[in-house]
């Protein structure tokens, strides 16, 4: 039982009291009403579960004094709290599925015997599909919303990130249009959620406890980068025009933009992607240099009239990270971005961090801040607390490797247990990880500022203004 004050215990418990009404709305046979009912309280209890473990978890890492803890539980509560790149998106969730889509996934799965070929069945043909039935099922499976929603509800994170203009590898415009259709579907159905277009609104959306969401551009290549785009500053206006106020200019290739940071060699920003920035800055979009190469890197922030960020970064100075050592923002990045009044957001993943728990993340935060001054950091979670962790058993023991890697994070046997088990480095963590930071001895104001204050201030500097120029 974590130590949270009774006012708090008494609000969790009502949010929980309405998710088990998600049942028991109009139409249907009172048998049908009965079951969904049955599923969404054993999906939800299943999370719940998770919940209790991450909490342990991370409570065993940080170890606060219960003034500690009731204080930064306060604090988290109290203040606007933003996930830089990280959030329960309503159709990217990834782990939650409703029983329709678990058996329909088991049923194909059953009839290959190889293990081999199951997990790449699984990987080229089931995943996809049940991404595409995700928006219906999260809006119409009581047990689907329920998880989604109480995902949201324990982290207390009031505005979180939502790639809804998306596309894998090799795919183009049209998947990416039927991406944002989904999510454009979703978000009208989910009363507690809310697409983020204005500072000035978030206060009035946690008064009403709903949680918001910036819709973002993931992939540019898919989008408006890549080089089948005929006119990229025309896609992109498109995209801003349903919503898309953040967007990556790079995510694994090199684009009509610049070179992301898995190339070798490194050219830096391109004279489309001076223009792509220029039409950025006039919208009032944020642009995110998290995927680019070094050089590329160096160039948008000086291109750039508008403050800048490095959204889900780690310190290349502390870590080389993950499959590209170019992946993590190195500490001239960091500081420039900070002298042009953007931030970078410390990512959660233990690749990128060189270590798998909150100390990993305080460690790459404390650097950044007496890199560049707390005004200019804050956190990005880069995974919600869905994934293998709460996935289906029998689908996660067709996905376990066969054979693990003894060296590196990504295939080994640890790494594999921090993706199926509970996790100190959780979005549903979020209140705790702000309990560390009172743990670590920073100020209020200061946590205040790392939690959300910073982004906020970024945000309303870059969003609130006129639009100048034609709209698609």
């Amino acid at each position: 039982m974590t130590l949270q004050s009774a006012t708090d215990r008494r609000r969790f418990l009502a949010q929980m009291g309405a998710l088990s009404l998600l049942s028991q709305g109009p139409g249907g046979s009172a048998q049908a009403k009965a079951a969904a009912k049955e599923y969404a309280d054993l999906a939800t209890r299943r999370f719940r579960r998770h919940i209790e473990g991450a909490r342990k978890a991370i409570l065993d890492e940080i170890k606060p004094t219960r003034a500690q803890l009731e204080h930064g539980l306060e604090l988290h509560r109290e203040s606007i709290v933003c996930d830089l790149y990280g959030g329960s998106n309503p159709v990217h969730v990834t782990g939650f599925y409703s029983e329709s889509m678990k058996a329909w996934a088991l049923g194909v799965l059953d009839r290959e015997p190889d293990p081999e070929r199951k997990r790449k069945l699984f990987i080229s043909t089931v995943r996809p599909q049940i991404q595409k039935w995700r928006a219906l099922e999260v809006v119409h499976d009581p047990g689907f919303q329920a998880n989604h929603r109480l995902a949201w509800e324990t982290s207390q994170v009031d505005l979180g990130l939502a790639d809804v203009a998306w596309a894998p590898e090799g795919e183009g415009e049209r998947f990416s249009l039927e991406y944002l259709a989904s999510e454009a579907y979703a978000f009208d159905h989910l009363d507690y959620m809310e697409k983020f277009l204005r500072v000035e609104d978030l206060e009035g959306f946690k008064k009403e406890g709903k949680h918001a969401v910036i819709w973002h551009v993931g992939r540019p290549d898919a989008c408006f980068a890549g080089p089948h785009i005929k006119d990229p500053i025309k896609n992109l206006e498109f995209y801003y025009a349903f919503g898309v106020r953040h967007c990556q200019l790079t995510n694994s290739t090199r684009n009509q933009v610049g070179t992301s940071h898995y190339q070798e060699v490194d050219p830096g920003l391109t004279e489309m992607g001076e223009a792509v920035i220029r039409r950025m800055n006039e919208l009032g979009m944020m642009v995110d240099l998290s995927h680019c190469g070094t050089q590329t890197t160096l160039d948008a922030i000086r291109a750039s009239q508008e403050p800048v960020l490095i959204s889900h970064t780690a310190c290349r100075t502390l870590s080389r990270g993950g499959k590209s050592p170019n992946r993590n923002a190195t500490d001239e990045a960091i500081r420039n971005t900070a002298g042009k009044g953007g931030m970078i957001g410390i990512i959660t993943v233990p690749n990128l961090l060189g270590g798998f728990g909150a100390e990993s993340v305080y460690w790459h935060l404390d650097h950044a801040i007496k890199l560049v001054g707390v005004d200019h950091v804050g956190l990005a979670s880069d995974q919600g607390p869905m994934g293998r962790a709460v996935q289906a058993p029998e689908i996660v023991e067709i996905l376990k490797p066969r054979k693990f890697l003894t060296t590196g994070f990504k295939g080994t046997k640890t790494y594999w247990e921090w993706e199926t088990g509970p996790r100190p480095l959780s979005l549903v963590n979020a209140p705790y990880l702000t309990v560390g930071l009172v743990v670590r001895g920073y100020s209020d104001d200061d946590i205040r500022k790392i939690i959300g204050g910073n982004f906020l201030r970024v945000a309303g500097t870059i969003m609130d203004k006129q639009p100048r120029g034609r709209l698609t």
